[in-house]
């Protein structure tokens, strides 16, 4: 008989008390584990911690898609060929490092996957409490078993999406390295977030001013005035949505005062139905080192080696840009 069987149900009604008989009983202990979804189980053991006899309970069954003792005998092998085969062994130490501690400080509350018969694999919890002997040997087990599968695939889902933010933020904040400053700025709302700021830029902003005065502020300090009146137009938010309509991104080079030549750069986030940007991240990449190169390049190209005077193409080059060309074909356009 299992420990269940020793169990009584009392009731009291207005005319008396009432004893349940023994089919009630189990009945009503069914009734309540189905209610709370969890299967119970028990073992009993000899004096040497042997098991001599193994019950597992028909809501316990049903939760692992059996019917009887039939198809899931009362047998300790029956529950461990459902286990996943990676917690198998953690599950099985665990229990009989519970079971065989004379000391009753081990306690077996533990979770893992199960080969359920009709619903594939789902994550159960199981508890047991051990019953002992004057010298600490089990006397037997009493567990519960609850189905946590939703509740560890909704911890699982948010694992994973916090682990993809986590890898977004840092590939992010990896990417935000290569700039000189980086930013996102809401356009709907006229906010932003920095993501990478250069020390030359920190005495001009404030968390407390909106994107679009702060933009201007930022530029007026920090580019040299021949390119103030072009990078303010670039930089305008106010007309950048229509500028950037189904755009990915928008560009335009500048001087800065600190730092040479930049590369300042819109890229869309999102945009709304229509295509008008939403959130753009605007980036600022140093490039004075490459426009040198290029200035270095350019000259190599247009002067002679030897006498470090202008060559052939050099003037070829000035004559076209100076139409001269073009009036002695007769095709100069005075218009």
């Amino acid at each position: 008989m299992s420990v269940y069987g020793s169990f009584t149900l009392v009731k009291y009604i207005m005319s008396g008390e009432h004893i349940y008989t023994m089919s009630e009983t189990v009945d009503a202990v069914e009734l309540l584990q189905e209610a709370l979804k969890s299967g119970s189980w028990n073992m009993d053991f000899n004096e040497k911690a042997e098991i001599v006899s193994v019950y597992w309970s028909p809501v316990f069954r049903r939760m692992v898609g059996y019917k009887d003792t039939t198809d899931f005998p009362d047998t300790l092998d029956s529950f461990i060929n459902i286990l996943y085969e990676e917690d198998r062994d953690r599950v099985v130490n665990h229990y009989w490092n519970s079971v065989k501690d004379y000391t009753n400080r081990c306690a077996y509350d533990i979770e893992y996957r199960i080969y359920t018969k009709n619903r594939g694999i789902r994550w159960f919890h199981a508890a047991g409490r051990v019953a002992r002997r004057d010298d600490g040997s089990p006397i037997y087990i009493v567990g519960f078993f609850i189905d946590i599968d939703d509740q560890k695939k909704s911890e699982e889902r948010i694992a994973a999406a916090n682990k993809e933010r986590d890898d977004q933020l840092a590939v992010l904040n990896s990417v935000a390295k290569m700039y000189y400053s980086m930013h996102l700025i809401d356009l709907k709302n006229d906010t932003y977030r920095e993501y990478a700021t250069n020390k030359n830029l920190v005495p001009f902003l404030n968390d407390t001013t909106r994107a679009r005065e702060q933009m201007q502020i930022t530029m007026e300090n920090v580019v040299v005035p021949q390119y103030l009146n072009s990078v303010l137009a670039f930089t305008d938010l106010n007309t950048l949505p229509e500028r950037m309509k189904d755009k990915q991104s928008l560009s335009a080079e500048f001087v800065g005062v600190h730092a040479g030549w930049f590369l300042a750069t819109f890229s869309t986030i999102d945009s709304d139905s229509e295509g008008y940007p939403l959130r753009v991240m605007f980036t600022v990449q140093i490039i004075d080192d490459r426009k040198k190169r290029e200035e270095y390049l350019y000259l190599r190209s247009m002067t002679d080696d030897l006498t470090a005077l202008y060559n052939r193409r050099a003037y070829d080059e000035e004559l076209e840009n100076s139409g001269y060309l073009d009036w002695s074909k007769g095709e100069q356009d005075y218009d």
